[in-house]
């Protein structure tokens, strides 16, 4: 199995075990097994060595619900992970310069804190 980037950013389109299997009523951009989508779901991953997320999703995305989002925020809180949502109000899944003004220093923040030699996550 895949481990989680170094980076461990994940920015708004996650592919979800739920995804894979027709929930919100929408297919996935890639058509894969029950087998496949849980082995590379982030949502049933979460665990001790999980670096920080930052997660950044548009509150109207049509292609991936924010409600991915919320649950891998949720279960990275249940695991004690570092960990952040920031949904943008009214940005769908391709951001636009707004939304962009908006992600952009919460990234920058994010790097900085988790990232920048100084840190220690």
């Amino acid at each position: 199995m895949a481990r989680w980037s170094s980076c461990g950013f994940v920015f708004a389109s996650l592919l979800f075990f739920a995804t894979a299997h027709g929930a919100f009523g929408l297919k996935p951009p890639l058509t894969i097994s029950a087998e496949q989508a849980a082995a590379v779901s982030p949502l049933l991953h979460v665990g001790a060595d999980t670096p920080p997320i930052c997660l950044i999703h548009g509150d109207h995305d049509e292609l991936v619900p924010v409600e991915h989002s919320r649950s891998l925020y949720t279960r990275l809180q249940e695991a004690g992970r570092p960990s952040r949502l920031l949904v943008v109000d009214g940005a769908g899944h391709s951001f636009t310069e707004k939304d962009y003004a908006i992600a952009v220093p919460a990234m920058v923040e994010w790097f900085e804190k988790y990232l920048s030699p100084k840190s220690s996550p």
